[in-house]
């Protein structure tokens, strides 16, 4: 991957969905800060997981993102999916590869954030008429609307990949639902996941579920918690790796969704 000579015009930064508000002396400040990047087949250009603070955009060729499950999304410079960011989100839901060589802009994050504010400025100066008490709401507030904005924007191009439930989950709840299963059939479904397992052998020895006499076996545990308990924990198990983070904010207010979606 290597940083040409050559600058990016206005116009072309000027299509791009984040930039197209910018003031015109701005886009061409900024036009003449940036370099265009060129990157051969096969070269990774975010790994799955970076923390970096800069947006990529593909000027040129194809990428494939590779989401976390497999999920798998090819964007192309001519579709209008390529006018947005390749995997905004920090840390980088998807590792993004390219299919051939590709020509693609990579902006400091900063810069892109102020050019969001500056598209939003009237919703926020109404915003301001009302008082906030608690700065946690104010938190929540500020990181849900920047969630929203780039599920937005990967959901309005195309590019939204939506991480699929765990297989093991879907086979439980498939084996709870069939009538002929029993104890042993669940616990044989569940003992291909060892991490689920281990959870569901826990919650079983816990005093929540009357755990005065300890168990060794899944199928003990299944036994003990019934059907519909075996299967909620596993989901509950499943999602809550689906959707860790190393966002705290983001982390209480997913627990909070959740908790809210149980009563």
């Amino acid at each position: 991957m290597t940083e040409t000579s050559t600058h990016p015009t206005a116009a072309m930064l000027r299509r791009l969905s984040t930039l197209r508000e910018m003031a015109q002396d701005e886009l061409q400040d900024l036009s003449d800060r940036l370099f265009i990047h060129e990157a051969a087949k096969g070269s990774v250009l975010l790994q799955l997981g970076a923390t970096d603070e800069h947006t990529l955009y593909l000027l040129e060729g194809s990428c494939r993102l590779v989401a976390e499950d497999g999920g798998v999304k090819i964007i192309n410079h001519t579709d209008a999916s390529a006018l947005a960011p390749l995997a905004r989100l920090r840390p980088s839901h998807y590792k993004v590869i390219a299919e051939g060589t590709v020509r693609y802009l990579r902006i400091d994050s900063a810069v892109i954030e102020e050019a969001d504010a500056a598209a939003e400025q009237p919703s926020s100066l109404s915003l301001e008429t009302y008082q906030v008490e608690e700065e946690d709401d104010l938190g929540h507030m500020a990181a849900e609307n920047r969630l929203t904005l780039h599920i937005y924007e990967d959901l309005n191009a195309d590019r939204l990949l939506l991480p699929t439930l765990p297989d093991v989950a879907i086979r439980i709840g498939e084996a709870v639902n069939d009538e002929d299963s029993d104890a042993r059939s669940v616990a044989a479904v569940i003992e291909t996941d060892p991490a689920i397992a281990l959870k569901v052998l826990k919650a079983a020895n816990s005093a929540r579920f009357g755990g005065i006499s300890q168990i060794a076996t899944v199928t003990e545990a299944v036994a003990r918690l019934g059907m519909q308990n075996t299967r909620f924990l596993v989901v509950t198990f499943a999602l809550r790796e689906l959707f860790r983070t190393n966002s705290r904010q983001l982390e209480k207010r997913m627990h909070d969704l959740w908790e809210h979606s149980r009563r």
